[in-house]
């Protein structure tokens, strides 16, 4: 009868070391892959509220403001429920839950070329389906030496950002894009 010997100690040593580089390796890799996950899934955040409040003010036939807060990372809907067209913290009736961002998240608008941060932002939709930006629109432009759209969304020392390009007639996100500065 043989006796089988089991591993020794260098062998199972070189196998241990194996595996410490593959999962350091992939950790280094997947860090990379998850950078820019955040500001990612802000945008789609912002884009499925500009959505809901786009259809809640055609179906409703009442005008809804989407109250975007870069200083506490928050979105809020509205209903304007004292038909001023003018929105009014307090009287207006809040619809659904308030919706938190990633903390560092800020909010920019694109004006001429120059950045203006404006918290929080008011964009009204109306029952027409239309929405008015808090100001002129600007088509996105990726490739001019500052980027400019009509809303940005961006994180404090990192630069990865997401340009949404809005159409204010159709009340639509006509162009989301990611870029990295």
């Amino acid at each position: 009868m043989r006796k089988t010997r089991g591993f020794s100690l260098v062998e199972m040593m070189v196998v241990v070391m194996i595996i410490l580089v593959l999962v350091t390796g992939s950790i280094s890799i997947l860090s990379v892959f998850m950078r820019g996950q955040g500001i990612k899934q802000a945008g789609r955040l912002v884009g499925a509220q500009f959505m809901k409040a786009r259809q809640l003010a055609t179906s409703e036939k009442i005008v809804y403001f989407l109250v975007l807060d870069g200083t506490r990372h928050t979105m809020k809907l509205y209903k304007d429920t004292n038909l001023s067209r003018n929105f009014e913290l307090g009287v207006d009736e809040q619809v659904g839950e308030e919706h938190p961002l990633t903390k560092s998240i800020e909010f920019e608008t694109g004006v001429a070329g120059m950045m203006a941060s404006a918290p929080p932002i008011y964009i009204r939709f109306y029952p027409d389906g239309s929405c008015i930006l808090p100001v002129a629109e600007i088509t996105y432009a990726p490739d001019s030496a500052i980027p400019t759209a009509d809303l940005i969304l961006m994180q404090p020392g990192q630069t990865h950002k997401v340009y949404l390009d809005i159409s204010p007639a159709a009340g639509k996100i006509r162009k989301q894009a990611y870029r990295i500065n």
